[in-house]
């Protein structure tokens, strides 16, 4: 599968052999799966036989959901960042999912929102992050707790808590590296590592993303309140 500048997207199989005449600038992101991924999540998802997959053949079609992820989670994450690993996850099944039921020849019915996790799955999922915030985790690392598919507990996750597995993750590690940057005297690459960033610079970035400010400024905004109150 793959994406041009015009934001159309192909769907190819692997046997295909094409002759491109490009006649301008092109940007493309290719995207590949095989068989055994869209057989695995036709049981999980749908409960029903896997085998036999065939998809249409799809040549520079406007779809806007694929266009946004390739455009954006896909495109623009690290794919060798532990980081970034989760919503990698999230953003590859939701891309192949919507594959399987807009260009699949099998009938697939729309996926309907379930029920959120219960309490004590919850429960241990939220003490599973939390134990693990400075540590590289994937969807199936956290589905795994609950005993459910990535799809049905990453589903079910967001209807309990609001947030996707990949976002709440960002959000537990943002909120624990403010505490540190409050309270602890840690250097910048101590509270990277503590809060499961690769290094330093990528954790500024993601803090002033989220924050509007950098962590120096808002270890220094927070000193300055703290001197005020003694």
């Amino acid at each position: 599968m793959g994406s041009q500048s015009s934001n159309s997207v192909c769907l190819m199989p692997a046997s295909l052999t094409t002759n491109w005449d490009v006649l301008g600038p092109i940007s493309l992101l290719h995207f590949y799966f095989s068989d055994a991924h869209l057989s695995q999540l036709i049981e999980q998802v749908w409960d029903k036989d896997g085998r036999s997959v065939q998809l249409d053949e799809i040549d520079f079609a406007q779809d806007n959901l694929l266009t946004q992820l390739f455009c954006t989670t896909l495109s623009q994450s690290n794919w060798q960042d532990p980081l970034d690993q989760l919503a990698l996850d999230s953003a590859t099944q939701t891309a192949l999912i919507h594959t399987l039921r807009h260009y699949s020849q099998r009938r697939l019915p729309t996926l309907r929102p379930t029920g959120g996790l219960p309490a004590w799955q919850l429960k241990r999922v939220v003490e599973y992050i939390e134990q693990h915030l400075n540590q590289a985790v994937t969807l199936a690392d956290i589905a795994g707790v609950t005993g459910l598919s990535d799809f049905h507990f990453a589903r079910m996750f967001k209807q309990a808590t609001g947030y996707p597995p990949h976002r709440y993750l960002l959000h537990r590690r943002l909120s624990r590296a403010r505490e540190l940057l409050a309270g602890t005297p840690l250097t910048m690459t101590e509270i990277a590592l503590r809060c499961g960033f690769g290094s330093s610079s990528h954790f500024s970035n993601r803090f002033r993303a989220k924050a509007g400010i950098s962590p120096t400024e808002f270890r220094r905004q927070h000193s300055s309140q703290r001197g005020r109150f003694r």
